[in-house]
């Protein structure tokens, strides 16, 4: 079925009589006693090409469109389309061709169910990884805690309240027949007095005065309860987490309420569960676009797919930074080229895939 003119890539066009069977009192037998022993796969296949059979699906890095506005059409490429150019190089014979045949392979990835519907098994030149991509967690604003331990308003009624007591010992002191009152009679002494109280410094030279000390124990008084939370609260800056708390575990997600997002009907039959909710979109570029622009999302794919998609669609900081599980990952999942419909190529070219993967085209 290869071999012109009784045969194109497999399809038959003309019969060949190879023999014939004379059937007599003996039981019966050959005529020509041909052999039929024959070279059903010939070293080169004559005026054939192999392609891929999904030419309207996108599945970076194997297989994608890179220019779209071509009057002749998009132009693809990818993993798989380089491999098929090798493969044809070594099996395929295409000169002096009025018409090309064509045979159509599929990768794996994209119809899993094939590699248990088809006798043969294609050779698997790449394993994927897949995992789990969360956005990262974001920080605290540490150095801002210097500002933001109380809010304006008890700020601003500080400062208020740091001139008023000033202004106040100012005035007590401005009788001179109190001793030592001659300091305080400077607006700028008492101010730099009290913010000093505040600092935990003191001050010196007080007035002998009921009035003043009284005035003078309750700004202590006040300095040291708002030193005190102003204190507390900036320790903790040297020692509060840097970080908010990162998911890092499928067990994590049903608590905080994530859905998860699979790109793959296979994976999300497999890693089904009843207490976590999830959907999948059957195309790797629509459920990364669907992830990342839902709220509360993870999305099940592999580092590949993400790192492709997020170059292609996203522009620099247009989404924030995701965070691939550490500690989990879903591996040995092998795909390959399988023919759909001959299966008598699948030997050969599992051998030139093989031949690749040795000369380390493949990776």
């Amino acid at each position: 079925p290869y071999t012109p003119p009784y045969g194109l890539c497999g399809m038959f066009r003309q019969l060949i009589d190879l023999d014939t069977w004379i059937q007599d009192a003996n039981g019966g037998s050959f005529q020509k006693n041909a052999d039929f022993r024959l070279n059903k796969i010939p070293h080169k296949l004559k005026c054939c090409v192999i392609e891929n059979s999904f030419r309207n699906w996108s599945s970076p890095p194997y297989y994608f469109s890179v220019n779209t506005s071509s009057d002749t059409g998009p132009t693809y490429d990818g993993v798989d389309i380089r491999l098929l150019n090798h493969i044809n190089d070594e099996i395929a014979d295409i000169e002096n061709c009025k018409q090309l045949g064509r045979i159509q392979v599929t990768n794996t990835i994209l119809n899993p169910a094939s590699t248990l519907l088809e006798q043969k098994v294609a050779y698997p030149y790449h394993s994927l990884r897949y995992s789990y991509f969360v956005q990262r967690a974001g920080t605290y604003p540490r150095w801002t805690w210097f500002t933001t331990v109380f809010n304006k308003f008890l700020w601003v009624t500080f400062f208020v309240t740091l001139a008023l007591i000033a202004v106040v010992m100012r005035w007590i002191s401005s009788s001179r027949q109190i001793l030592h009152s001659c300091y305080y009679t400077n607006i700028i002494y008492c101010l730099l007095n009290a913010w000093s109280v505040f600092l935990g410094q003191g001050a010196n030279n007080i007035p002998e005065n009921i009035k003043f000390r009284i005035v003078f124990l309750t700004w202590i008084i006040f300095t040291l309860c708002v030193s005190t939370v102003f204190q507390t609260f900036v320790t903790s800056f040297f020692v509060f987490l840097v970080k908010e708390h990162q998911i890092n575990s499928p067990e994590e997600l049903p608590a905080e309420e994530y859905t998860v997002v699979y790109d793959s009907v296979s994976k999300m039959l497999t890693l089904y569960d009843e207490t976590l909710p999830s959907i999948c979109i059957q195309s790797v570029i629509h459920a990364f676009q669907y992830a990342i622009n839902t709220p509360r999302t993870a999305l099940y794919s592999t580092e590949e797919f993400f790192k492709y998609n997020e170059r292609k669609w996203c522009k620099n900081d247009e989404i924030p930074r995701y965070h691939k599980f550490k500690y989990y990952e879903d591996s040995n999942n092998f795909n390959g080229l399988l023919f759909n419909l001959d299966d008598l190529l699948q030997d050969k070219v599992n051998h030139v895939l093989q031949k690749l993967a040795t000369g380390g085209i493949v990776h």
